[in-house]
């Protein structure tokens, strides 16, 4: 079979070429979000919050975490967390209470 010499670039997405260019591996970002929903675990459990509390605050954690689509929290700035408030209460439209909730537990994640 005659090999081909044409060689095809394969990009990668926006998103890995900047943890690239940054010297971010994939799967350093991966063990920084583990970092984050352990911190917040541990933040929870130091302040003797219930584990409901502990429950919710991980679940915005993670919403917060797709949102920003994996983006590594070292990059993550606090337009982010505006741009996802803002989103809960015009797209998602959800009660004031929701949103001071889903703000405390990012404060408490340690994540801005």
């Amino acid at each position: 079979m005659p090999c081909s010499s044409a060689t095809r670039t394969i990009s990668a997405p926006p998103q890995l070429q900047v943890h690239r260019e940054l010297g971010i591996e994939k799967e350093s970002v991966a063990v920084q979000w583990k970092k984050v929903h352990t911190d917040l675990s541990d933040e929870i459990k130091v302040r003797h919050y219930s584990p409901k509390r502990l429950k919710v605050y991980g679940m915005w954690a993670k919403k917060f975490q797709s949102f920003t689509q994996n983006k590594s929290p070292m990059l993550l700035s606090s337009d982010n967390t505006q741009k996802f408030l803002k989103h809960l209460a015009v797209k998602v439209n959800v009660p004031v209470s929701t949103q001071n909730q889903a703000f405390n537990a990012l404060f408490s994640s340690g994540i801005f």
